[in-house]
Formats: C-alpha cells, sequence, structure tokens
C-alpha cells in the first residue's frame, strides 16, 4: 500500500460545515503527478453517489454507509407517504456500521429541510472521520479527503453573506428598472 505523506501533509485542514480552503479543481490539480493515473481517475471521478465498483476500501466504506444513510431516508419518507413502492427503490447495503440506521433516522428529527440535511451532513462527515482513521497517509486518506471537500462545496452556494450580496445587486437592479427618481438617488 502506498503512502503520501508530502501530499496529504500539505492539504488545509477540512473545518465540518466551514468554508473550502481550496477547490475540487485545486486538490485535483495537488493531486496529479503525486499519485498514480488510476489513482488520480479514481480521485477524480469519485462522487457522494455510491458507485456499484468502489474504487479502494475507504470507497466501499463509504459507500455501505452511504446505503445506509440514503436507504434510512427512503424508509422514513416512505412510510411519511404510506408508499410501500419506495421501500422497494432501496439498495442493497452491507452492514458495516452498527446502529447508524438509528442516527440517521434520528437526523430526520432535526427540525426544517436545512437543519436535516445540516445533520445528514454531520453524519456523513462522522463516517468520513471513522474511515480516515483506518489509513492515515495512504490512498484511502485522499479518498476521505475528496469526499469531504465535496460535501463543504455542496453547502458553498449557501453562504449567507453571499446570498446576502446577490439579494442586494437583485433589489438595486429592480428598483432601477422602476424609474423612480427618489428610489434611484438613494
Amino acid at each position: 500500500m502506498s503512502t503520501h505523506y508530502y501530499l496529504i501533509s500539505s492539504l488545509p485542514y477540512l473545518e465540518r460545515m466551514g468554508v473550502p480552503p481550496i477547490s475540487s479543481e485545486t486538490y485535483l490539480g495537488m493531486c496529479e503527478g503525486q499519485v498514480s493515473t488510476a489513482e488520480f481517475e479514481a480521485l477524480a471521478t469519485l462522487d457522494l453517489v455510491p458507485r456499484e465498483q468502489p474504487c479502494c476500501d475507504a470507497e466501499a466504506r463509504w459507500n455501505a454507509a452511504e446505503t445506509a444513510i440514503r436507504n434510512t431516508l427512503v424508509k422514513h419518507r416512505a412510510g411519511r407517504m404510506q408508499n410501500a413502492a419506495g421501500i422497494e427503490s432501496m439498495r442493497p447495503w452491507v452492514d458495516r456500521y452498527t446502529g447508524l440506521e438509528e442516527q440517521a433516522a434520528a437526523t430526520l428529527e432535526a427540525g426544517n429541510p436545512l437543519a436535516v440535511s445540516q445533520a445528514i451532513d454531520a453524519l456523513r462527515w462522522q463516517v468520513l472521520d471513522d474511515i480516515e482513521a483506518a489509513g492515515q497517509f495512504t490512498f484511502d486518506t485522499l479518498v476521505v479527503y475528496r469526499l469531504k471537500l465535496m460535501i463543504l462545496e455542496k453547502w458553498e452556494p449557501l453562504n449567507h453573506e453571499k446570498g446576502m450580496r446577490e439579494l442586494n445587486l437583485l433589489i438595486e437592479s429592480k428598483l432601477k428598472s422602476l424609474n423612480i427618481p427618489e428610489l434611484a438617488n438613494g
């Protein structure tokens, strides 16, 4: 099993629900030339949605956990809608994480949809922390880093400051289009 001490130690720290310190594009650029061609291809095509053929143990473990989380969500939604067809659409999975289904079900009690999504991603982050602990400075660590980075990037468009800037630009644009002299001057 190859190790990637220099590359991994040079990566910026990822904080759960924080701002991504680098983009996936930058991350992949850092990895290119430092990992094998097969490893780079695996990192470049990695997705938060489980794949049929995992590239490594870390992705296989992620797939199992993510499938369990998604199946729990399907069961909950199908039960709420009284729709047995939803349960039939669940993916098969290997139970590698004791209590994960219960933890996933508990996240659904977080309240509003935003809080539920944040709680689910916190659970995903916890799973990735557990996977990462199993293989320090290996390719698996690079896979976990990429998955965590993708979770952070998923939330980036929901940045409060960016949202306020865009809202203010929309308001200013609308006010200008109304051609009301009193509003145009301030």
